[in-house]
């Protein structure tokens, strides 16, 4: 089984900018869950306090969408090359291309899963309401 090294190779040129997204959503999550929990600690709930977490909650979305914009690049790419290659060849060039293609895919996917749950959670730390 390959790893992540080999994974980050056949990923393609998406997988970095990926990876540089989910760093900056785990720091905006970090932030997020700094500041729900100062707005429950102190009974606060401002604008802010309620939209940091929210706004990191859409930004977790973020990595399938690339990941998906490089499926369909990858998928595209396959397709071309497989037109012009020998027609003997053409079946394993294109199932392992579509394999290749589907590793940002998934990489984005996995990603989005982890971080919208971390995400969920400090929405749910928020506090929405004052309390009296």
């Amino acid at each position: 089984m390959a790893g992540p090294g080999a994974w980050f190779a056949e990923g393609g040129p998406f997988m970095v900018p990926i990876l540089l997204l989910d760093l900056a959503v785990v720091l905006g999550l970090l932030l997020a869950w700094i500041v729900a929990l100062y707005g429950r600690i102190r009974g606060r709930s401002g604008f802010v306090i309620r939209a940091l977490p929210a706004l990191t909650l859409l930004g977790a979305m973020l990595p399938v969408v690339l990941g998906t914009v490089a499926y369909l690049q990858g998928r595209s790419q396959v397709l071309d090359a497989v037109r012009q290659a020998p027609s003997g060849l053409r079946s394993e060039l294109l199932q392992a291309g579509l394999e290749a293609a589907l590793i940002p895919l998934h990489f984005g996917g996995v990603s989005t899963v982890l971080l919208g749950g971390l995400a969920v959670l400090a929405v749910a730390i928020a506090p929405w309401v004052k309390r009296h």
